[in-house]
């Protein structure tokens, strides 16, 4: 997980940072884009997309998965345990849903 300076935050327990990609049909990360953030300097929302760069996904292996690009989302958060220390957490989840045929359930 990318480092985070908290002190930078007005209020440190809710930094979030969100970050679209899309990924390939062989489970590789093409593209990138942070799409929002309240926190952090240019370096560290740099180091949040450099660790979604190096993610692998398990793609379904239907014609459909293999010929297109999926949609994905990370949320990284900061927050503060209960003992005090700081730790990120991220969150990913597609864009949208497919079923076993590679049709569209739902949106998010």
């Amino acid at each position: 997980m990318p480092p985070i300076d908290v002190a930078q935050m007005a209020d440190p327990s809710v930094g979030h940072l969100k970050v679209h990609f899309w990924v390939d049909g062989k489970g590789l990360v093409t593209r990138d884009i942070v799409t929002g953030a309240n926190f952090g300097s240019d370096e560290e929302r740099h180091a949040a997309v450099l660790y979604t760069r190096d993610l692998t996904f398990t793609v379904p292996q239907t014609p459909e998965c293999n010929s297109r690009e999926m949609e994905m989302v990370a949320d990284f958060f900061v927050q503060q345990s209960s003992s005090g220390q700081w730790a990120t957490y991220v969150r990913l989840y597609p864009r949208l849903s497919l079923d076993g045929t590679g049709a569209v359930r739902t949106v998010e």
